[in-house]
């Protein structure tokens, strides 16, 4: 049932190059941060009076030509252009430190790690001396703040359009599902037999067009295209629960849940659910069962939403109509485990 997955993900765009210049202001500054899950943070900074522009992005890394879903040895982090005449240095490296979850505490991914990446000699000196009075000011602690040189920083993808449900190859049939990381639930179904397409998004939520560094209140999700005479629906089901632990509550981002395109679909997950409960009773299962509405596709590039400012309405046309992709199901295909 399970083999090796050929590609983590249907498609990817480089990640391409923001030099260290102001374009608000010839008399502005760059600042480049990153604190954790910085994509989580840029609003703290934009908050701030004299920050004219935030680029989320990512840098500290050797390796040239990060994508979204292949960052390398990069961390998540924020360039930022500021007007020196309304806010300091000195005042974007303190709410620097405000935006961490605990830099007292070594974060465990590697994508979000706490640095101050200098552009200029002043700022090295001002962020040494910042990072040395924090660790004087907790001396029995080891503070995981480094200061680096800022070398490249590559601009992240910005908008998430609006996916269709409709299969794509003839006689497929389409789920959506939501169990914690998308990046994790990818691997897992890209890898079983049967499915045909599998694409992480956003789902769930009321809000309009989220943002890879702004859901807003969707889930991450995976929409995933089957043949059903393959597997089967309650066979997905099984794959969604092994995805995830449904028995401890999680983020918002990250719940759990089967979204329903079809009756038969909801009562399918629903007795599903249900007999997951009856083997746990004394458990409590944190799972939903909602009907799929709008589905927001993450993998696709927008090169003209280069920073939280200046991104530009985002209008979708109606794609035409398009004939179903008759796929190619001889048994040598089959054995071959090629992709339609």
């Amino acid at each position: 049932m399970i083999r090796a997955a050929k590609s983590v993900f249907k498609a990817d765009h480089e990640c391409p190059l923001i030099p260290f210049e102001p374009r608000k202001d010839e008399g502005n500054e760059i600042a480049v941060v990153a604190c954790g899950e910085a994509f989580a943070r840029q609003e703290r900074f934009q908050q701030m009076e004299g920050v004219d522009r935030i680029v989320l992005g990512y840098t500290g890394g050797k390796r040239e030509k990060p994508t979204f879903t292949k960052i390398h040895d990069h961390t998540e982090a924020l360039l930022i252009e500021f007007n020196p005449h309304k806010v300091s240095f000195s005042e974007i490296l303190q709410r620097w430190h405000e935006c961490h979850d605990n830099p007292w505490e070594k974060e465990k991914h590697p994508h979000h790690r706490s640095a101050v990446f200098w552009i200029s000699l002043a700022q090295q000196d001002a962020a040494l001396e910042f990072i040395e009075e924090l660790r004087a000011s907790n001396p029995s602690k080891q503070l995981y703040s480094e200061v680096e040189r800022a070398r490249r920083f590559y601009r992240a993808k910005q908008l998430c359009p609006e996916l269709s449900l409709e299969p794509k190859f003839e006689g497929n049939e389409t789920a959506v599902f939501a169990c914690g990381d998308f990046v994790v639930a990818h691997h897992h179904f890209q890898a079983t037999e049967g499915i045909d397409r599998v694409i992480t998004a956003y789902a769930g939520g009321k809000r309009d067009i989220p943002k890879h560094h702004k859901p807003y209140d969707h889930a991450e999700a995976v929409f995933v295209e089957f043949d059903p005479n393959v597997i089967s629906y309650r066979q997905l089901l099984n794959v969604w629960h092994e995805c995830d632990n449904p028995w401890e509550e999680q983020i918002p981002q990250h719940r759990s849940i089967v979204f329903w395109k079809i009756l038969s679909q909801q009562d399918a997950a629903l007795e599903y659910i249900a007999e997951l409960q009856a083997n746990n009773p004394k458990k409590k299962l944190y799972s939903d069962v909602e009907r799929v509405r709008k589905v927001y596709e993450v993998e696709v590039y927008d090169a003209n939403a280069d920073d939280l400012f200046e991104s530009p309405r985002f209008g979708r046309k109606e794609a035409a109509p398009q004939a179903p992709v008759a796929k190619d199901n001889t048994p040598e295909a089959r054995q071959n485990g090629e992709k339609p």
